[in-house]
């Protein structure tokens, strides 16, 4: 029957997200629903996860702030946010725009990474533009510097919010390729507060099971919200 119904698909497109969701089917059976919602902020109003009154969140990445400026206004005067954001151009850049949009006060921006087993986040040399939490890259830097451009410091998020007495009741980051990196910094977290996530990533992605193990009573959604290799996958009780 899924032969019969792939060859009804006309385009390429339709093919690899029918592939896609097949293959999330397959392996994570405990995905209970698709979403068909479109673009990265729309992810934040999904039905189950919308971001609450008074919501206490950790934001991973949040890039120039645009989610964050979602998240006050939803969230209203009571919310509390933690951002990470590791790079120090767009550090800056983010800070510029709490100022601007007059949402400093509920926002606490932080310039690091979230976990490494090196307590380092590296960067690449072959012009990736996102974070490789690659540990074994930083081990090699002394025999080869050419191995990483660039070394962030990086917090275990558990060690973090224990430091800050901060109970996030939401974690998230619209950036692919973090989620693995922030869910084994954050088990401890999510056992016990069991916090709704939000987190882009491949659907081959492995850090899922982990989390159903942790906390079973997690509903799982998968939306594409407007991309074609990775989606967001959103828990929530």
């Amino acid at each position: 029957m899924t032969d019969i119904n792939f060859n009804l698909l006309a385009d390429e497109d339709s093919k690899q997200r029918f592939q896609e969701h097949c293959k999330l089917l397959q392996q994570k059976s405990y995905v209970q629903n698709f979403s068909t919602i479109d673009g990265q902020l729309s992810i934040y109003r999904h039905p189950e996860v919308k971001v609450r009154r008074a919501e206490q969140i950790v934001s991973i990445n949040p890039h120039l702030g645009g989610p964050l400026k979602h998240f006050v206004q939803a969230a209203g005067a009571q919310a509390r946010i933690h951002c990470f954001e590791e790079r120090s151009n767009q550090y800056s850049a983010l800070c510029r725009n709490l100022l601007h949009w007059h949402i400093e006060p509920y926002v606490v921006p932080v310039c690091a990474g979230v976990w490494s087993e090196t307590g380092l986040l590296t960067i690449n040399h072959m012009g990736h533009s996102g974070a490789m939490y690659l540990p074994e890259i930083v081990a090699a830097a002394s025999a080869d510097r050419s191995a990483v451009r660039d070394a962030y410091y990086a917090y275990k998020l558990d060690d973090y919010l224990a430091c800050q007495n901060f109970r996030p009741s939401l974690i998230e980051c619209g950036r692919p390729g973090l989620a693995y990196a922030i869910i084994q910094g954050a088990k401890r977290t999510i056992q016990q507060l069991k916090p709704r996530l939000i987190l882009v990533d491949s659907p081959s992605c492995s850090w899922l099971h982990d989390v159903k193990k942790w906390v079973p009573e997690y509903r799982v959604f998968y939306s594409e919200c407007g991309r074609r290799k990775s989606g967001a996958f959103l828990l929530t009780l």
